[in-house]
């Protein structure tokens, strides 16, 4: 791992000083090269590749590859970060809200939940005599002991009429979905994307799924 992504492993001592020594020049000595990346859009593995001209008795520490992530698999992980840290970031102004619990199946838990967007934020492509704006919503939870839900997505499709569209703007439009989710105490975090503009928001919330906590 430390070759492949331009590092250096200790390894077979018990003394690390020379490493480190080492560790501590190659810090302090380098060259920052870098190119023009042309997107594709798509998760896509590029590889690296950098040579010395005239100096093969040196060696080079590099990263040989990376991955070049999409932006739905950016706005993905971002929301899975979510879990774990507060992410402030919400251009969209999105809100999230979570209802009561109802039972499932096989000792599980329906929970509903809800995502507000002000229909000012959505943006809006002519559509015969309505607008129509197109977001994606992604989901995922993770409870207090660390069980982590997989994360799930969903397109919507916000319609306005074209002559109301201005007495509307101020109102939310509502994104509503259920969490199947074993009993505990839950964090859930949500992203909103405009496909239009590529504006992403997100917005956090936590509920106890239990009958003895809800």
């Amino acid at each position: 791992m430390a070759e492949q992504t331009g590092g250096r492993a200790l390894i077979n001592t018990n003394d690390p000083t020379d490493g480190l020594k080492l560790i501590s020049s190659e810090l302090a000595t380098y060259y920052s090269l870098g190119y023009r990346l042309t997107p594709t859009g798509q998760d896509r593995m590029h590889r690296v590749q950098v040579k010395l001209k005239g100096k093969k008795d040196f060696r080079l520490s590099y990263r040989k590859s990376f991955i070049e992530k999409s932006l739905p698999t950016r706005i993905g992980e971002r929301v899975i970060s979510g879990l774990t840290i507060d992410i402030d970031d919400n251009p969209l102004e999105i809100t999230l809200t979570a209802g009561e619990p109802s039972p499932a199946s096989g000792g599980r838990w329906l929970l509903p939940v809800e995502v507000r967007v002000p229909i000012g934020k959505v943006a809006f492509v002519p559509d015969g005599d309505q607008l129509s704006g197109y977001v994606s919503v992604y989901y995922a939870a993770r409870d207090n002991d660390g069980k982590q839900s997989d994360l799930q997505r969903a397109d919507q499709t916000v319609k306005v009429p074209a002559a109301e569209y201005e007495s509307a703007k101020p109102k939310y439009y509502v994104i509503a979905a259920s969490l199947l989710l074993e009993p505990g105490s839950y964090r859930i975090s949500v992203g909103l994307r405009d496909q239009l503009t590529n504006q992403a928001g997100y917005a956090v919330t936590h509920r106890a799924v239990h009958p003895e906590k809800s």
